[in-house]
Parts: structure tokens; sequence; C-alpha cells
């Protein structure tokens, strides 16, 4: 691993532990076992290390969109959805202080903030290339994406992080009956108008 992507690593776990505020570029450095110097020679700022740390942990979807581009729909959003459940249970403790300092920090919020909207953006090219290749009606995109995104993400807090036990475990069978269920609605949604 390079020196920059330490750096990275580094910062997002300690703000995954102390959040954004309380994270200093003299902890990520003692955390890396370098001087501060060091860190302000490849970054300007805990924000542009926060930016760039941030922007790689949410940049997978430019390589999952690819990866799902040649499958059926109801394949590729499976994939999508098990992908980001996979993320968020490896990074439960950034996700839950990521939202906090969302509320409470702008600049995070703005960083956060442009992350989301790329994912999104991506997220949404796939879902209208599958719009022009028929295998889903013409209907409005970013409702489609608010109701994706939402379910699994409100799934997942609902069942890992809160614990409701009446939650269906968040497997390969909820991911796929979820993904069918969506579908099912979005077709007939469109049909009826």
């Amino acid at each position: 691993m390079n020196r920059r992507q330490m750096l990275k690593d580094a910062a997002i776990e300690l703000i995954s532990q102390h959040g954004y505020d309380r994270t200093s570029i003299k902890e990520i450095a003692k955390r890396c076992d370098v001087t501060v110097g060091v860190i302000y020679h490849y970054f300007s700022s805990k924000e542009e290390l926060f930016d760039e740390a941030l922007r790689g942990y949410c940049s997978e979807w430019e390589s999952i969109i690819p990866m799902v581009k040649q499958l059926p729909l109801e394949d590729g959003l499976v994939f999508i959805a098990s992908r980001l459940i996979d993320k968020w249970r490896k990074q439960q403790n950034f996700m839950v202080i990521l939202v906090g300092e969302c509320v409470k920090n702008p600049a995070v919020h703005e960083i956060f903030s442009r992350m989301l909207v790329e994912a999104r953006e991506a997220l949404g090219k796939y879902v209208e290339m599958k719009m022009e290749t028929k295998e889903l009606s013409r209907a409005n995109t970013q409702i489609i994406l608010n109701i994706f995104v939402s379910h699994f993400l409100t799934s997942f807090i609902h069942k890992e992080q809160l614990q409701i036990p009446i939650v269906p475990e968040l497997n390969e069978e909820f991911i796929r009956s979820s993904v069918r269920t969506m579908l099912d609605g979005w077709r007939g949604q469109v049909e009826t108008e």
C-alpha cells in the first residue's frame, strides 16, 4: 500500500472512531507513524484528505456499473444491493459517524453530498440504460433510485443497527425478493399510467 492510501485509510478509521471534528491531522500522522509535514506533502488540509478518502470509499460505483451492465436488470440490481449491504456491514461505525457528522458539520455534509450525487448519477445511468433496452418501462429515475437505496438502507439500519427482530435477515433471498417486488411495482405503475 502506498503512503497516500495509508493516510486515507487512517483518516477513515479515526473519523469512524472519533468523528470528524475530534480527528486531527496530528492523530492521523501518529497512527501512520509519520510527521504532520508528510500529510501536508500529500494533502493541503484535513478537508482535502477526508474528501479524497471518502471519494475512494464511494468510488466503487464507477466499477460496479460496468460489471452489471450486461446482466439482466433483476440480477444487476441484486448485485448492486448486495454490494451496498456488504459495504455498509464492513463500515458500520463509519456510516453512523458520517451521517451524524453530516448533520452538524457543513464541510462533511458538502463532501458526502457530492459523493452521493455521483453515486446516484452512476446508478441512474444504469437504470436509464435499462429503460432504453426496454428491460424497464420509462419511469422517473429519481423515484426509482430513492425507493431502491432507501429500502435497503432502512432495512440495514433496522436489522443490523437497531436489531429489530421482525425484520428479515438481509440475505440473498431477501434482496432478490425485494428487487422483484420493486420491479413488479415499477412495471405495474408504468403500465397503468
